[in-house]
């Protein structure tokens, strides 16, 4: 197949996917609501460098602050939540620190090492450490 054909099939995928958009948000547009709290600092697990969960950069992602933001709103009591598709655990971790029980399903080994790792980290006695990450640790208890 040559270069023009291929590219014609390309262009005609995209306009037939940009039909089928096109026709699927004509259909639901009266159920749209624009949300100006859903942010991209507040969705994008991207741009929250500052979250706790953020030390593994994980593309599909999404952040800490929006997983709270969604219990806060709609205010549903604790109570379980299932992640079949798990990916670094950030749902999990903030609604167990919600007090939240939670099971998490993830098949990447990528997201199960980062979700032990987590796990791990919170085994981890931080007062415990600081004498042996600074000389002057008495400047820091």
């Amino acid at each position: 197949m040559d270069t023009n054909r291929t590219l014609e099939k390309t262009n005609s995928q995209l306009i037939t996917y940009s039909n089928q958009r096109g026709a699927l948000y004509n259909k639901y547009k009266s159920k749209i609501i624009h949300n100006p709290c859903l942010g991209r600092t507040l969705v994008s697990f991207q741009a929250n460098k500052e979250a706790q969960f953020s030390w593994f950069k994980y593309r599909e992602g999404f952040s800490e602050k929006l997983v709270t933001y969604l219990i806060e709103t709609l205010k549903p009591k604790p109570g379980a939540l299932l992640d079949p598709f798990s990916g670094i655990g950030t749902s999990l971790f903030t609604t167990s620190d919600l007090n939240w029980q939670t099971i998490g399903i993830e098949l990447l080994p990528v997201g199960v090492f980062s979700i032990e790792a987590k796990i791990n980290a919170r085994t981890v006695d931080v007062e415990a450490l600081i004498p042996f990450l600074y000389e002057d640790a008495h400047y820091y208890s």
